[in-house]
């Protein structure tokens, strides 16, 4: 008996680690503290870069931290990113030549518990007095990607509770329903629907992180950037131990 407990055991076990491995923490969302030039800024000359200073370490999302002009134009050619020494600063160089004119830095970054913010930093350079693009708010995915992401997280977390929660019923409280067909295929189901579900939202989360359309949802650049992220090592480290428990539930 001991035998034939500790592979359901180890399982319940092994998908328990993967819901604490891919639970988002209860932590807020990283918030803009700061920015050089300040928001709103009246400059005399064009700045050398644009600088954002946020709440927590955060990483900015490729193509996704832009200077744009007067007309929505992007003027920038250069990517952002992290200020050496400065895990929440970010960096956006900005061209010599830039023109009078007003301007607007939109920017969208991943907070450090794996949730994306934006927002957007407003200056004028020389003569120009009117505030640049005053209706940009930052770069915001399509209504679809975000609640397509947020449907997947919600799904794996059932189909999570069904296979944790089917074999620890069986590994402890009803130990012969493992011989039980019924009960035997609702459990492989939840651990399919966990696996399926841990798939989608890997890459479900590099077009929500993104701000990008469903339709890159398989770009290996976006999937590339994911499992570049503390998110992304962490979904891997789950699908893992997700593979680890399918591996004793065989068993």
């Amino acid at each position: 008996m001991r035998r034939r407990w500790r592979a359901p055991a180890a399982a319940v076990l092994l998908a328990l680690g993967y819901l604490l491995l891919t639970a988002t923490p209860a932590a807020a969302h990283a918030e803009l503290v700061g920015s050089t030039p300040p928001s709103g800024a009246h400059l005399d000359r064009a700045p050398a870069e644009v600088v954002l200073r946020f709440s927590e370490q955060v990483t900015p999302v490729t193509g996704a931290v832009r200077l744009l002009d007067g007309a929505g134009r992007q003027v920038s050619r250069s990517g952002a990113a992290r200020v050496p020494g400065h895990a929440d600063w970010i960096r956006l160089p900005v061209p010599p030549d830039l023109p009078d004119g007003g301007y607007v830095a939109v920017w969208r970054v991943i907070s450090a518990d794996s949730h994306p913010v934006d927002g957007s930093v407003l200056f004028t350079v020389g003569n120009a007095q009117a505030a640049p693009l005053s209706g940009v708010t930052g770069v915001t995915p399509p209504g679809g990607t975000g609640t397509l992401f947020w449907l997947v997280r919600g799904l794996g977390f059932a189909a999570l509770a069904l296979f944790v929660g089917g074999l620890g019923f069986l590994a402890v409280c009803w130990p012969a329903g493992r011989d039980n067909p019924r009960a035997r295929r609702l459990v492989l189901g939840g651990y399919l629907a966990s696996v399926a579900t841990a798939v989608a939202a890997l890459l479900v989360q590099g077009v929500y992180a993104a701000g990008r359309p469903l339709t890159e949802v398989f770009s290996p650049d976006l999937v590339a950037a994911t499992l570049h992220t503390g998110y992304g090592v962490f979904a891997v480290a789950g699908l893992a131990l997700l593979a680890a428990g399918g591996g004793l539930l065989w068993r």
